[in-house]
């Protein structure tokens, strides 16, 4: 029994010498995918880590610049309260992103006002592009809901390259401005920015076209949709009423209530008297250069949507570039785009000669 005793004993010892080795193996293994699943470069636990901070302040940065870009914009102090409530962000939050827009000299700070640097303002102008290529893009090339554009764009801007951003216009042919009538900035931070005023200060019997929609807030806007009005819209200013303002728009008569009417902007129109004396585009020759007086009122809905897209807003240069066989269409160059038109639609477009925009 002994002799089996110590037989059992030395088994079990050599066993456990065996065992030891393998065990140690596989608690090797386990650590070196652990450790591989929290340091691997790009997709590890750390890296993904780093990059959500890394992104979630890109976002704040570029939020905050577009958001001293807009107030610039609208010669609009930006103060840190101001930019506080527009960011949402507590004014210990928003002092600590200061700091940071400071030390990488985006913005410069005087008498409280915040203000954008050239490279701050370049940086904003880019997003703000951004932005607006993708409202665009997603109005023409998706079915998303109109409701929708302002943000899913907000949501997209911060992981669009600029080269990506260059195709998207190519391909939609270098809009000037957004579907709500923004303009879209050029690189260099020019863009087209029709004088215009909000409806609720238009004065009774005045006719006039929707250039800008603003869309924020959203459930405002959402208001504002469900009475048809876009862009490039005509409408006729009737009467000041206790619940808002009644407009005539597309043969309707509609009322609408002062907060939405001071979310819409109007240019207003001159009559067809004023333009009495002027050449129609259709009169230019080849090569010929004129100034847009503006556009008959007689145009309505999408095609003056589409021409004011173009940049065919008073002021603005446009030369006759090519004819086809027949006259018909003719390929006009405006604002470095070239446009080609039918002549029933150049006829109803009035220009000014003599190489002045007065």
């Amino acid at each position: 029994m002994e002799l089996i005793t110590d037989s059992l004993s030395f088994y079990e010892k050599t066993e456990e010498k065996l065992v030891n080795p393998f065990t140690a193996l596989i608690v090797f293994l386990i650590v070196a995918v652990l450790l591989a699943f929290i340091f691997f470069p790009r997709w590890g636990l750390w890296s993904l880590w780093k990059k959500a901070i890394s992104d979630k302040k890109k976002i704040l940065i570029e939020d905050s610049l577009k958001c001293i870009y807009d107030l610039a914009v609208k010669n609009k102090p930006c103060t840190i309260e101001s930019l506080s409530g527009s960011m949402n962000l507590s004014i210990n939050k928003l002092e600590e992103l200061t700091h940071l827009l400071l030390k990488l000299n985006l913005i410069k700070l005087g008498d409280n006002i915040i203000s954008l640097t050239e490279g701050g303002k370049s940086y904003a102008v880019k997003i703000v592009r951004i932005h607006r290529l993708l409202e665009k893009y997603l109005a023409e090339e998706t079915s998303i809901k109109e409701d929708y554009w302002h943000l899913v764009a907000e949501d997209k801007e911060h992981s669009v390259s600029f080269e990506e951003a260059e195709s998207i216009s190519a391909r939609l042919g270098n809009p000037l401005t957004d579907p709500h009538g923004d303009p879209i900035p050029d690189i260099s931070g020019g863009h087209l920015q029709p004088e215009s005023k909000p409806l609720n200060e238009m004065e009774g019997g005045k006719k006039g076209v929707i250039i800008h929609i603003e869309d924020e807030p959203p459930e405002i806007y959402s208001k504002i949709l469900q009475f048809n009005l876009n862009p490039g819209s005509g409408i006729k200013i009737l009467n000041a009423l206790k619940e808002g303002i009644e407009i005539e728009s597309g043969g309707r008569k509609i009322i609408l209530p002062p907060e939405l009417s001071e979310n819409i902007f109007i240019a207003e129109l001159e009559t067809e008297e004023d333009y009495a004396g002027l050449k129609k585009l259709s009169e230019l020759k080849e090569d010929e250069e004129a100034y847009i007086a503006g556009i008959s009122k007689a145009m309505r809905g999408g095609q003056r949507r589409r021409l004011l897209d173009f940049g065919f807003v008073p002021g603005t240069k446009i030369t006759v570039r090519l004819r086809s066989l027949g006259n018909d269409p003719v390929a006009y160059e405006i604002r470095n785009t070239t446009v080609a038109l039918r002549r029933k639609q150049a006829e109803l477009v009035f220009v000014r000669e003599g190489g002045t925009n007065a």
